[in-house]
Formats: C-alpha cells, sequence, structure tokens
C-alpha cells in the first residue's frame, strides 16, 4: 500500500465491527426474525446458536491463518471498510456492510490455501487500489 494514508470517517470502525458481528451471528438474527413472525421451539433457538458458535470456531481458525505480522486479520477488515466508506451517512452501511462481509467471506476461502496471508494481504490490497476517491 502506498504511503498515502487512509482516511476512515466516524462511522467506519463501529460499520466495520457490525459486519463481523452480522455474518458470525448470522443463524441468530436469521432465528430472530424468524421468530418474530412466527414461534419458534427452544430446540430450533439451540440449533441456531451452535451453528453461531460453529461459524465462531470457524472464524477462529480463518483469522489464525489469514494474520500475518504485518497485517493482523481485524486491521485487514477495518482497511476494507475505511476503503470504501465515502463518508454519506446513507451508503456507508450498505458499502461496508457488504464489503466487509464479502472479504471475510472470501477469506475463508483463502484460509484453505497454502499462501493464506499473502492472498489475504493481496486481497485488502486490491480494496486498498480501488479505494473510494473522496
Amino acid at each position: 500500500m502506498s504511503s498515502e494514508p487512509l482516511r476512515a470517517y466516524a462511522l467506519t470502525k463501529p460499520l466495520t465491527w457490525m459486519a463481523v458481528v452480522c455474518l458470525r451471528a448470522s443463524p441468530l438474527l436469521v432465528a430472530a426474525v424468524y421468530a418474530h413472525k412466527a414461534g419458534i421451539s427452544p430446540i430450533q433457538w439451540a440449533a441456531a446458536l451452535a451453528a453461531a458458535l460453529a461459524i465462531q470456531v470457524m472464524f477462529f481458525f480463518v483469522e489464525r491463518r489469514c494474520a500475518s505480522p504485518e497485517l493482523p486479520y481485524h486491521r485487514g477488515l477495518y482497511v476494507v471498510g475505511a476503503c470504501v466508506s465515502t463518508g454519506w451517512t446513507y451508503f456507508d452501511p450498505f458499502l461496508i456492510l457488504g464489503s466487509v462481509v464479502s472479504a471475510q467471506l472470501i477469506s475463508c476461502a483463502y484460509a484453505l490455501t497454502a499462501n493464506a496471508p499473502a492472498r489475504y494481504s493481496g486481497l485488502v490490497r486490491w480494496f486498498y487500489r480501488n479505494r473510494v476517491e473522496r
């Protein structure tokens, strides 16, 4: 990445963390939305909780595989969020949520490769090269 500093807006970091939480707790969020429309049993809640915990364990593995001393996993996600941030309150949630969730899903595939840190770093550099110009 270049020496030019990356500008991040006030909502970039909270929206990045919201994208992380939304993806990793997605089974519970789906169960909550479904429970609002129709009741679900405690067994279904337990299954959603187990699925969310399984996703957490998977991402624990992904974070360890894709991180490097130069680019920790969550700092890379923050760079991805900052690269697509426009500073406009109406667009940023959609742009940041979509790009950070996409980067996490792509990093899941990269975690299975032999050179996962280099590929993840390349993904973050791709977002940096194609960042939104302000």
